[in-house]
């Protein structure tokens, strides 16, 4: 019980550290070393995916089913924010989930690329789609399932505070050294994506 919980932990974590990965946008890969100078900054991009793994996970009964939906939850959306950050210049907000149509119709204006990152993420991800489908590890009883996953995310509102101090944001979380201080978008860009889009 306690290796599934911890593998799917680790799943979680993987997907946080490919979020981070696309979350620089067209800064160089200095931000991302920069993100693990700031114990804050990987804390809050890092906890999301790590609870979501372990609540699919404990959901689906399947670490191939957890690892595809903690993805399709957390790194799709950074990848649309690395598109839009390249195409528009702006990171994806909380709000634009509300304009799915209209974002579509938008992306039909612009052509879409598939650089080096792009290319060797899907790559990872299919590699690891099809190494996962062996895991055969699962929970026997499907009631203690289900209620510690409503537990956990019913625990995990009490991690609000966190996200939605102003001092943990500017000043703890601060990461300044390779941006524009007073460019909304590049403090955005140097606290990753999940944390800032939370």
């Amino acid at each position: 019980l306690s290796c599934l919980i911890l593998a799917a932990v680790l799943f979680g974590i993987t997907a946080g550290l490919c979020s981070l990965y696309f979350a620089t946008g067209a800064f160089s890969i200095q931000m991302f070393v920069s993100y693990f100078g700031n114990a804050y900054i990987l804390l809050l991009n890092l906890l999301p995916p790590a609870i979501l793994s372990v609540v699919f996970y404990l959901l689906f009964n399947r670490a191939v089913w957890s690892y595809v939906a903690t993805t399709a939850t957390i790194v799709i959306p950074t990848i649309v924010h690395y598109y839009k950050l390249n195409l528009r210049g702006d990171p994806m907000l909380f709000s634009d989930l509300a304009l799915v149509g209209e974002t579509a119709k938008m992306l039909e204006t612009y052509k879409l690329f598939v650089d080096i990152r792009l290319g060797i993420y899907i790559g990872i991800f299919v590699l690891s789609v099809v190494a996962l489908a062996f895991v055969k590890g699962r929970f026997r009883r499907k009631a203690p399932r289900i209620i510690s996953a409503v537990c956990i995310l019913l625990a995990s509102l009490f991690l609000t505070p966190l996200y939605t101090s102003d001092e943990i944001y500017t000043v703890k979380a601060a990461n300044t050294a390779l941006i524009n201080p007073w460019s909304d978008t590049h403090q955005y860009i140097s606290k990753g994506f999940v944390y800032p889009f939370l």
